[in-house]
């Protein structure tokens, strides 16, 4: 990573007021004043050898961002380069903190937490309308505008800012990156922001995100694993109804299918919870490109689907920029009668994650190689994210949602009749065009962590195995101490134990598709004769 330069960027027609902030992995945060007179946060990628290629793919993108128009998106100014040529994004200057800041600060509210959600959901449903996906969603990534709104910023320039190849490397930030983006080579989507914004919303009720350990290691390696193979955990607030922590569960589900599909999904959920706790409603602004300005109702749902597109593979990785901040907004309100929790870090900084060998060699506090930055995620092919267990519900749920299930069915035929006896005038066709995301099926899941068990039969021993996202389609390759590697297609094996000798087995899982999803062997399960 580059040092900030000791000379302050040249650019046409601003002048140079300050250096703001060095922490970024990529980029400088400066204070220049434009033509206008007017104070803009510009921020100056610091690597000068960037290819021709990446500098137009940030700058197609960095206009695509200026080019979104919203209340709690931070306005874009201009893209250009400098004098020496390195792209830079002048933005609206937000002096305040952000809202990371300001939860570590103390406990917000739970109204407040909610609001910002909600408004957050507009803004990410914008820029799904205008084809861009974020995939850098995070508490440092929403700042305080002049006006006291929270404002979006960051669309993901990571991604290309750091001069590697485009097809190869995607920004994510570990703590709230869903698991797709963690443990396989998918490029972001609009589910994968959705997972992005409720683990941010739990962040933002509990003063750090959802898989920190405040105990124990929170280094990267161990921080994906949990991500990957724990449930999300309950946000511990005794203000948050049971119908929050479902919304949040279900936003973060591991497989993607089965999250909200779209981000006025989950805001719809959070304004259900609002009406719950008889808080005032929160109507978030959703802008499309075809119409005005709207903020939808809940019968806007399935036309909204309908406009929703997803940003084409080929200019997903480069977009907006963060700019800084500095002095305190709205004043913070405690939870009654629950003790702040310590600040766990900063993830404001963007930053180059180390590869595969290397995960545990991060730094500590204070430096820039935070396990909660910005990273830059190599990525592999064919390796598959894990779906947590599902949990099953109880018998009397389950005869509540089957007796749910058939009022809605015929709910659905009366509609369908009624609207066959209306007049046959056939109506307008739609104008909006659908692009579906393909959905990261179950072969895009990875097993999770394989246990192999042994159990002594008489001169033999039967080997078993699990791991937490096991498919029927699975096989097996398993290697008995250091004799040859066979195959199966069931996870157990029995091997004959010689009085006295020690039979160890461990295993790998491959998927349907011929994939290692285990690209380690496991550790091997022992049994002596």
């Amino acid at each position: 990573m580059s040092a900030p330069s000791a000379l302050p960027p040249m650019i046409l027609g601003y002048r140079y007021v300050r250096l703001v902030s060095s922490a970024g992995g990529y980029g400088d945060v400066h204070l220049f004043e434009d033509e206008l007179d007017r104070p803009v946060a510009v921020k100056v990628i610091r690597d000068p050898d960037i290819s021709p290629t990446l500098v137009a793919a940030f700058m197609s993108e960095a206009k695509t961002m200026a080019s979104l128009e919203h209340p709690n998106i931070v306005r874009v100014y201009r893209a250009a380069q400098t004098v020496d040529g390195r792209p830079f994004i002048a933005m609206q200057l937000c002096e305040q903190q952000t809202m990371e800041d300001r939860a570590a600060g103390g406990r917000l509210s739970l109204a407040e937490v909610l609001r910002t959600g909600i408004v957050m959901g507009g803004a990410l449903e914008t820029a799904h309308r205008a084809g861009v996906i974020h995939r850098d969603i995070k508490p440092a990534n929403i700042l305080i505008q002049p006006g006291g709104a929270p404002g979006l910023t960051d669309f993901g320039v990571a991604a290309q800012a750091s001069g590697m190849s485009q097809g190869d490397e995607v920004g994510v930030s570990i703590p709230w990156s869903p698991p797709e983006m963690l443990w396989s080579d998918s490029p972001g989507s609009v589910v994968s922001d959705v997972y992005s914004l409720a683990a941010t919303i739990w962040h933002l009720l509990v003063g750090h995100s959802p898989f920190v350990d405040r105990h124990g290691d929170n280094r990267r390696a161990a921080l994906m694993s949990r991500i990957r193979d724990q449930a999300p955990p309950r946000t511990g607030r005794a203000d948050v109804p049971e119908s929050l922590e479902r919304t949040l569960r279900h936003a973060m589900d591991k497989r993607p299918e089965r999250r909200p599909q779209t981000a006025l999904d989950l805001v719809h959920s959070l304004q259900v919870v609002e009406s719950e706790l008889r808080l005032p409603r929160t109507e978030p602004v959703v802008v499309d490109r075809r119409t005005a300005p709207s903020t939808p109702t809940a019968d806007d749902v399935s036309a909204t689907q309908a406009r929703t597109s997803l940003r084409p593979r080929s200019t997903a990785d480069v977009a907006a920029t963060p700019i800084h901040r500095a002095t305190v907004s709205p004043a913070v309100t405690p939870t009654p009668g629950v003790p702040p929790l310590p600040d766990v870090g900063q993830a404001d900084r963007t930053q180059l994650r180390a590869g595969s060998g290397s995960l545990d060699q991060v730094g500590t506090s204070g430096s820039r190689d935070r396990e909660d930055a910005t990273s830059l995620r190599p990525r592999t092919t064919h390796v598959e994210v894990p779906r947590g267990p599902d949990p099953a519900p109880a018998p009397s749920q389950r005869r509540w949602l089957i007796a749910v299930g058939a009022i809605g069915l015929v709910v659905a035929a009366v509609v369908g009749f009624a609207l066959s006896r209306l007049g046959s005038e056939p109506g307008p066709a739609p104008s909006a065009s659908v692009t579906v995301s393909t959905p990261v099926g179950d072969d895009a899941i990875p097993p999770g962590p394989v246990t192999v068990n042994g159990v002594a039969k008489g001169t033999s021993a039967v080997f078993t195995w699990d791991y937490s996202a096991a498919l029927p389609t699975d096989t097996f390759r398993y290697q008995v101490n250091n004799l040859p590697p066979k195959t199966s297609t069931k996870p157990t094996v029995t091997v004959p134990v010689p009085a006295g000798q020690t039979v160890c087995v461990k295993v790998q899982v491959f998927r349907a598709t011929g994939a290692a999803a285990q690209l380690d062997w496991s550790t091997p399960g022992c049994v002596k004769g």
